[in-house]
């Protein structure tokens, strides 16, 4: 809203207060010359009766008046007056300085000695008048600042709620994550996502983009987009990461990129899978033995290059429940002392041989002392991935939600995969997506997402690439495994893998059955299945989980043809 109401070209108003009449008439006539619309007061009550800001540019005070002097009546008016400006030019006799300070004190802009003269008056009025709409004019352009600035901060915490929702959902459905945060601003340029697979698989993406505040906010929405949409399929970090580089290089400026870490921690398997992509390098902590092994950072940041030049390292480790993944932004290493020394690798190191438990709280406690008094100049992230697979630390997912009533239907479809297509992606979460579309199934995801990948890993694994899975009984063994897996998929020169699908009503629900081919030399199933009770192998456990899922599995063919029957049924 407009402070001044009044036109600009509108007849200057002017209140006259005196106590004399015939000063009242005299000083009218002469601003009736100078071209003002007056109004007159007899003394400062009646003034104050008569005061409208709106109806006033200038007022002309008497000091001394009965009922109500000059200077009383101007500290009354200035009090509703606020934030506005209206010059008060006190009327005064021969001695002006008697009352200088009072006139100063409560407000007033300026004197005019009786008797009036003309030429001064004028230029008086001029002067005040000017500065009367110069004062205006500035309060027109603060309320201005004042509503953007509103607008501003309204249109931040809007901004910053939908960035917490979009980077947050489900980040703390895990018990095995615990993370410090320290943004520089409200909007925080790292970024830690965290989510389940329909495999009950737990992937976790530490970020940090270029930059601070909102910018680098903004470039988290599509990350966490893919990431959450992606692990809800059961892709692997190494599609996400893919994905995310492929999303970033479009959208991202040419100075702008995401380092980022993406994990994923397999209970059933005891794999960590890391893929670090510009970050400083990790460390794998174990609370037992103090021992502490390094995950290296081997690969770019994402949204630099495109993605048919990415070529992504994936490094593989066997894990115990006593082990931890320590993670951070160089916000971390970099924050320095007073001494303008960073805290560095060796400040993170020298934390976790203090005490083997508590040596996530060790690393902040001695990294606000190092920085003592010094700013903060970068976003600050830590983050402590426990590797503790039991029930009650993982938050297990049922395997078998809760069906609702759906009338079963009758179908088949099928998808074959060549070895160029096997060489480049993972078919399993389209397919499982795809599967989800027919009445019936969505209940049942996690559980049919986790057969459909174990039938077409075995198949890919030892039927396709024939690798032998006694390399798994070791922990060294289990990250050779995935290097030879991936070694030879890279070389893979022909085969294939069909997946077929077959779906039919069955009593009061529906059965399911799930045949995967492959063309390889074939295997034997029973060499790499082994008894979930107290098995404590690196490998063997997914086909017996299948079996307690499925109503019955079958391997034929020398082992190139599973077929998997699942059968549900509606409340």
């Amino acid at each position: 809203m407009s402070i001044i109401n009044q036109a600009e070209s509108s007849a200057p108003k002017a209140l006259i207060v005196d106590d004399s009449l015939t000063q009242r008439l005299l000083l009218n006539h002469m601003l009736d010359q100078l071209g003002y619309e007056v109004t007159a007061a007899k003394d400062g009550q009646e003034a104050i009766n008569l005061f409208d800001p709106e109806q006033v540019d200038v007022i002309f005070m008497d000091i001394e008046m009965p009922i109500m002097d000059g200077i009383e009546a101007t500290r009354i008016i200035r009090r509703t007056l606020a934030e506005r400006f209206i010059p008060i030019i006190f009327i005064t006799g021969g001695d002006s300085d008697k009352y200088l300070d009072q006139c100063i004190e409560v407000g007033g802009s300026d004197f005019i000695k009786k008797p009036f003269n003309a030429n001064v008056l004028s230029a008086k009025t001029r002067s005040l008048l000017k500065i009367k709409q110069l004062y205006n004019e500035q309060m027109r352009q603060k309320a201005k600042i004042e509503a953007f600035q509103e607008q501003e901060t309204q249109e931040h915490e809007a901004a910053a709620a939908v960035y917490e929702n979009i980077v947050s959902t489900g980040y703390m459905q895990s018990p095995n994550l615990h993370s410090a945060l320290s943004p520089m601003s409200k909007f925080n340029g790292d970024l830690l996502l965290c989510a389940y697979t329909p495999a009950d698989k737990l992937n976790v993406l530490l970020g940090d983009f270029t930059g601070h505040g909102i910018t680098a906010s903004l470039a988290s929405a599509p990350a966490a987009e893919i990431f959450y949409g992606m692990t809800a399929k059961g892709f692997g970090i190494r599609e996400i990461t893919a994905e995310i580089n492929f999303k970033l290089q479009k959208l991202l400026p040419v100075n702008m990129f995401l380092a980022a870490t993406l994990a994923c921690l397999d209970r059933e398997n005891h794999n960590l899978s890391t893929i670090t992509c510009g970050l400083p390098e990790h460390l794998l902590f174990c609370t037992e033995s103090g021992d502490i092994k390094t995950i290296p950072s081997n690969n770019l940041p994402l949204g630099i290059i495109e993605s048919h030049d990415l070529q992504l390292v994936e490094n593989h480790h066997h894990v115990r429940s006593s082990q931890q993944l320590i993670m951070f932004t160089d916000g971390v290493i970099e924050t320095e002392n007073d001494h303008g020394q960073a805290f560095d690798m060796i400040g993170v190191r020298d934390c976790l041989s203090l005490g083997r438990e508590s040596c996530f709280d060790n690393i902040l406690q001695a990294l606000d002392a190092h920085r003592g008094q010094q700013a903060q100049q970068d976003d600050i992230t830590l983050v402590r991935l426990s590797c503790d697979f039991s029930a009650e630390k993982w938050g297990l997912h049922e395997l078998h939600n809760k069906p609702v009533h759906i009338e079963p239907s009758s179908w088949k479809t099928s998808s074959t995969m060549d070895f160029n297509t096997l060489k480049r992606l993972n078919p399993v979460p389209a397919l499982v997506s795809s599967l989800m579309e027919i009445q019936g199934l969505t209940p049942f995801r996690e559980s049919i997402f986790l057969v459909v990948t174990e039938l077409f890993v075995n198949a890919l694994e030892h039927g396709l690439l024939n690798l032998n899975s006694n390399l798994k009984f070791s922990a060294d063994g289990f990250a050779q495994f995935f290097d030879l897996k991936q070694q030879r998929l890279e070389q893979l020169s022909e085969g294939s893998i069909k997946l077929i699908f077959t779906h039919a009503p069955y009593n009061n629900g529906g059965k399911l059955t799930i045949r995967v081919q492959d063309t390889g030399e074939g295997f034997e199933p029973k060499n790499i299945s082994s008894p979930l009770i107290d098995n404590q192998q690196y490998s063997g456990r997914g086909l017996e989980l299948v079996k307690t899922i499925c109503d019955s599995l079958e391997y034929t063919d020398g082992g190139r043809q599973a077929t998997a029957v699942f059968i549900w049924q509606n409340d």
